[in-house]
């Protein structure tokens, strides 16, 4: 009788903690379904804000590449700036040699015509005296003349008074045409200095018109070069505010994957969780059977020997390697059952072997190529014996997540959908193992 109530208490306990786990497991299905739910529109997030930085900085490099030319026309225009200075600059020196030669040139011909204006003075003064001489001489009367010449005392005399009469004229002369040599002198040289002065002005004229030419053109090139700094400082706003829109979705990019990630732990624990919760019930199941097992046994002798069991499947938990690359394993198996479709990319409505591991790196935001082939040079390779929770395992024309213990979760074929298997399930072997995390 004893045996009987204990018996009655066991099972009315066994039943509660199936009504509980019963609870339990429908609860943690809700939690999961929302966070992944949740994770999808994260990931939608996550492309889009992937798809912003992209085309953002490919208009920053379009904007850069703009921007270099122009800091390089702008090189070339500062060049030509230095240039236009100089040659204005040497310009300016000849001008200034050839404003030093005018001045010069005009202090001689000033100078020329003081000694011409004196030389004219001088030659009207003798003239009027060599006049005022050959008036009295000429203009004086036979007699007078005769008289002086007559009154010598003899003849040598005579003719000493003579040869001085004469000599005076000569002499008269003589002054006068030096004079007049000396003004035509002076009067060429003249004429010199002011076709050399004219010359020197043309030349002044010709270096000032070149110089102010220069200076239009260095004007022109200042002009460009001001206007290709506003374009280049426009440009580099708009690559500024690229740049802040590129870090804002890298930001959210960082926040979307971080949110991916913990809730795909929370997954994790949530569903390993459920597992205990599911092998304590199996375990109570096995121990109840045992129980009533043993209890028919005693109570019934004449009925013989009855034995009673049940069978599980086997439920594997990712382990060994590094905390995310666990927590991918162990998203990965809670999709064990789900379809398998060729060329898929759901883990819940079909995938196939590349996109199952496609899709469940990108729950944690890695971007992975959908092709078993690609998959073999993603990360980097490790050999078999240091596989880990995580890493890809690369067949002929197929792939696999390893979960540890010799183990991987896959998108196996139509006909059993995503399973678990020993790594060496496939007699082709193994190609290579990529680590990616």
């Amino acid at each position: 009788m004893k045996l009987h109530k204990r018996m009655a208490f066991f099972t009315l306990a066994v039943l509660m903690l199936f009504a509980q786990v019963g609870v339990s497991a429908t609860s943690s299905s809700a939690d999961v379904e929302a966070l992944q739910q949740q994770n999808e529109t994260l990931q939608n997030e996550l492309e889009q804000a992937q798809s912003e930085i992209e085309a953002n900085q490919a208009e920053v490099d379009d904007l850069q590449t703009e921007i270099d030319d122009m800091r390089s026309e702008l090189i070339n225009i500062m060049m030509d700036i230095a240039d236009t200075e100089q040659e204005i600059a040497d310009k300016q020196a000849e001008i200034d040699e050839m404003d030093a030669q005018i001045a010069f040139t005009e202090s001689r011909i000033a100078s020329a015509q003081a000694d011409y204006e004196a030389a004219l003075e001088k030659r009207n003064e003798q003239y009027e005296t060599m006049v005022a001489h050959i008036q009295y001489m000429y203009e004086s009367s036979n007699e007078s003349y005769l008289s002086i010449l007559l009154e010598s005392g003899d003849f040598s005399e005579l003719l000493n008074r003579a040869e001085y009469i004469d000599s005076l004229y000569s002499y008269d002369n003589q002054i006068l045409t030096e004079y007049e040599e000396t003004m035509d002198e002076i009067s060429e040289l003249q004429a010199e200095l002011e076709e050399e002065r004219e010359s020197l002005v043309s030349q002044e004229e010709t270096l000032e018109g070149e110089r102010s030419l220069l200076e239009s053109q260095q004007a022109e090139l200042e002009n460009q070069q001001a206007y290709l700094n506003t374009i280049t400082a426009s440009l580099q706003t708009k690559v500024d505010n690229y740049e802040e829109l590129i870090a804002d979705a890298q930001s959210r990019a960082s926040s979307y994957k971080s949110q991916i990630a913990s809730n795909t732990t929370k997954i994790s624990e949530i569903e390993a969780a459920a597992a205990a919760a599911a092998q304590q019930t199996t375990s109570a199941s096995t121990s109840s059977n045992s129980t009533s097992s043993n209890s028919t046994s005693s109570g019934s002798t004449s009925s013989g020997s009855t034995s009673s069991g049940s069978s599980t499947s086997t439920t594997y938990t990712a382990s060994g390697g590094s905390a995310t690359g666990v927590a991918i394993a162990n998203y990965a198996l809670q999709f064990v059952g789900n379809p398998y479709v060729w060329g898929g990319t759901s883990l819940t409505n079909g995938c196939d072997c590349s996109g199952f591991v496609m899709a469940v790196y990108a729950a944690y935001g890695y971007s992975l190529p959908h092709s078993s082939y690609s998959l073999r040079s993603v990360g980097t390779e490790v050999s078999v014996s240091e596989a880990q929770a995580g890493d890809i395992v690369c067949y002929s024309g197929h792939v696999a997540i390893y979960i540890g213990n010799g183990q991987i979760v896959h998108a196996k074929n139509s006909n059993t959908g995503i399973v678990t298997d020993s790594i060496y399930y496939s007699s082709s072997g193994v190609i290579t193992v990529r680590r990616v995390v």
